[in-house]
């Protein structure tokens, strides 16, 4: 298993610690789950990406890369 693939499988662990943690952290504005819980939605993707991604992802700094993590596990 490369360092990359090792690293990729904690991402929908962190992604859903963030989503549960979020409006404990009074950051719901940037990102949540949608009301059915399905889904989450990012509000404020430069919220997102200044004040949330950091506590939960300290090496995603572009939005573009989070994307690109999540199409990974999302089929």
């Amino acid at each position: 298993m490369s360092k990359r693939d090792h690293h990729s499988k904690f991402f929908p662990s962190k992604l859903r610690a963030m989503l549960d943690n979020v409006e404990e952290l009074d950051l719901s504005h940037a990102s949540s789950w949608v009301s059915d819980g399905n889904a989450f939605a990012v509000h404020n993707p430069e919220v997102f990406m200044s004040d949330v991604a950091p506590i939960f992802f300290k090496k995603l700094t572009l939005l573009r890369s989070f994307h690109r993590q999540l199409s990974i596990w999302v089929s």
